[in-house]
């Protein structure tokens, strides 16, 4: 499995999704990425591609005119293009982590922009998916889903309640890269018992 799926698997055993049976995952760092767990089972659909949300499109103004391997949103919004443009700035920051470390008012303002666009286009995905899959949960997870989560939450969950009938949890993982490690974990013995059973 890939390691957003693992990831899913990992937080419903043993993270934030032990109390949950139909929730989405959402993996936000370098690239975005989802998985989605229907009635505790992870669905990955007819290609093994549900959940990649890094082809979302958030407006027509962004639909591609031809495939390309990185996806509308991805190209918007991910860890990977946004660093790509906070250095081509050249402000003295190669990061949105560094970004966020330093505090020269032209720094802020580049900042402030660059959330405000997160908070825009990634609340659009997350309506789109309530909307679709009426989860329990929405987990975010990766390096930026987790720390400008902590964020904009509260403005995402104003966004849905405004928006849709039913409201999901809205939720930030709590493990780390070790939710993979418990993702593969039980993962395998999943493949161990049916591998058993099969025997049996």
């Amino acid at each position: 499995e890939n390691s957003v799926n693992l990831g899913a698997i990992g937080e419903m055993w043993r993270g934030c999704g032990r109390n949950y049976r139909n929730l989405v995952y959402i993996d936000y760092s370098i690239g975005i990425g989802s998985a989605i767990i229907i009635n505790g089972n992870l669905y990955t659909g007819k290609n093994g591609a549900s959940g990649e949300i890094a082809f979302a499109v958030v407006s027509p103004e962004f639909i591609l005119k031809e495939y390309e391997a990185e996806g509308s949103l991805e190209q918007l919004i991910s860890g990977n293009s946004i660093d790509t443009y906070i250095q081509e700035l050249n402000i003295g920051a190669n990061s949105l982590k560094e970004l966020f470390e330093l505090n020269t008012p032209e720094a802020v303002k580049i900042r402030e922009s660059i959330v405000d666009k997160i908070e825009k286009y990634f609340g659009v995905v997350l309506t789109n998916i309530t909307s679709i899959m009426n989860p329990e949960a929405l987990i975010l997870s990766g390096g930026i889903g987790i720390n400008v989560g902590k964020l904009l939450i509260p403005k995402w969950e104003e966004m849905l309640r405004n928006n849709l009938p039913f409201v999901p949890d809205l939720i930030c993982s709590q493990m780390g890269s070790e939710v993979n490690v418990y993702g593969a974990v039980r993962y395998a013995l999943e493949n161990i018992k049916d591998l058993y059973c099969s025997w049996a």
